[in-house]
């Protein structure tokens, strides 16, 4: 099943897309060098092609050789993270400079990201631990925060 393209009706997220890439997979200490670009092709076909996290494991087991636990991480994160990227990048690009915390609410949400749900920041000054989905299985949401002024 094809998902959607997150760049299919905002083209000039592509180039932001491929370059962010690089840099998370680059990121990754535990990866042999060869098997960088590969898993860079891997990464960015599956965001591109609305592959879900359990298909890109799967391509990466078989392309590179890696372990199931280790493929289903990087799937899950690298989506995670270039997503939570492009969407810091949509928000700045409609004119947000702040944006309020949302967490999943569940057990599974860290206690340094749970403090700050709810919380307004801005792009300009991230929190210590960044901004929301681009830390390591981070599942948080930034939503826009836009001052709205009536005229009276």
């Amino acid at each position: 099943m094809k998902g959607i393209d997150p760049t299919q009706f905002e083209p000039w997220l592509d180039e932001f897309m491929r370059t962010s890439i690089t840099e998370n997979v680059s990121y990754i200490s535990t990866i042999r060098d060869e098997y960088f670009s590969k898993i860079e092709s891997i990464i960015y076909q599956g965001i591109q092609n609305g592959t879900s996290p359990k298909e890109t494991r799967d391509q990466l087991i078989q392309r590179t050789g890696m372990s199931v636990n280790r493929a289903k991480f990087i799937a899950r994160d690298q989506a995670g993270s270039i997503l939570g990227q492009m969407t810091v990048e949509r928000h700045k690009t409609m004119g947000a400079s702040k944006f309020k915390w949302s967490t999943s609410n569940d057990e599974k949400v860290r206690d340094s990201h749970d403090k700050l749900e709810g919380q307004v920041f801005e792009y300009a000054d991230p929190t210590a631990v960044g901004f929301p989905g681009t830390d390591y299985n981070c599942r948080c949401t930034a939503t826009p925060f836009l001052m709205i002024i009536e005229a009276h």
